[in-house]
């Protein structure tokens, strides 16, 4: 009547998988730090804000430098003297014209003057008071580290760009399922953002040591993130692909776990079942591990089993019943 349905054991692969939590983070290799070349007064902000999107080439900011005036002017009087040595006979004279020129050109280059502008500046022959960084890269502004009217000082950070085209996560692995992560696993990642939706990578870091405080080994999945789907500092679900192994299973359905204890119910004879206790292995895809108290080709009860298990207890229990009311003398 309870319609219970049956299978054998077998045997079928197991993937070692290991889930842990995740969290999401910049690629650091990828993170693009600007500072100033040259000592000067910010005129003005083109990104203005964090989170601000900027392409490769875009304009960030302008910065006012006295200095970067009289670098100019030497610039163009080097290049002046250059042409006029051309005409000279002396060999030696043109080279140290030229040798000039190319040091007042590095020098600009080195203040953050592309062949552009110091083609512009030798065409107009008119020097700029404002020299303008630019985005080194395409990505969003992580950090804006100067404002407008401020004075900053060569090598001081300005911005810091980083692309959201390939992000990291950082997953927490316990201390005893720290052999299981190596360095090129597969990884997928599914967050509560996107649901049904996986990200695929690789372990491409496994921290050398374990966290003292929670007793957790730190690993890194390099991601692509088209879409930009991913954003940093958001929780994750990170599930490890570990290698498959062949092992006696059964369906998890067909266990029935009590307490300290697993059984299965396995058919002696057509209609019949007897319990046996197992020992269970790992969990997945619908299946447990049996690593004793089972065979493969045993038929067992794939469903149902609860029904059993409670009928059992009950002609136990209806069995024990009237030898407990002989004792009290009912």
């Amino acid at each position: 009547m309870a319609n219970v349905a049956t299978t054998q054991a077998g045997f079928r692969e197991f993937s070692i998988d290991t889930v842990a939590a995740g969290k999401v983070a910049w690629d650091e290799r990828r993170l693009a730090k600007i500072s100033a070349r040259i000592s000067g007064r910010v005129e003005r902000l083109h990104a203005n804000f964090t989170g601000a999107r900027v392409k490769a080439g875009q304009p960030l900011l302008d910065i006012y430098s006295p200095e970067l005036v009289s670098s100019q002017k030497e610039y163009l009087l080097a290049v002046e003297g250059a042409e006029r040595a051309k005409e000279s006979p002396l060999a030696d004279s043109r080279a140290m014209m030229e040798g000039l020129r190319d040091a007042a050109r590095a020098r600009l280059r080195q203040w953050g003057f592309s062949d552009a502008q110091v083609a512009e500046l030798v065409r107009t022959r008119q020097p700029k008071s404002v020299v303008t960084v630019y985005a080194p890269a395409s990505g969003v502004v992580t950090e804006r580290l100067v404002t407008a009217g401020q004075y900053v000082t060569e090598g001081a950070l300005l911005f810091s760009v980083a692309p959201l085209s390939s992000v990291w996560v950082h997953a927490e692995l316990y201390e005893n399922e720290g052999g299981r992560a190596a360095i090129g696993s597969p990884a997928v990642v599914t967050t509560e953002a996107w649901p049904g939706r996986e990200f695929r990578g690789k372990v491409a870091f496994v921290d050398p040591v374990i966290n003292p405080e929670t007793r957790t080994l730190k690993v890194r999945i390099d991601l692509a993130n088209p879409g930009e789907f991913l954003k940093p500092e958001m929780f994750v679900k990170v599930a490890l692909k570990g290698q498959k192994v062949r092992v006696l299973a059964v369906p998890e359905d067909a266990v029935v776990v009590t307490g300290d204890r697993a059984l299965v119910w396995v058919e002696s004879s057509s209609g019949t079942f007897e319990p046996r206790n197992v020992t269970l292995g790992r969990r997945g895809s619908g299946f447990y591990e049996v690593l004793s108290g089972l065979s493969a080709g045993e038929t067992v009860a794939a469903s149902g089993g609860f029904l059993i298990d409670a009928e059992s207890r009950l002609k136990s229990a209806r069995s024990k019943a009237p030898e407990q009311q002989g004792g009290t003398g009912r």
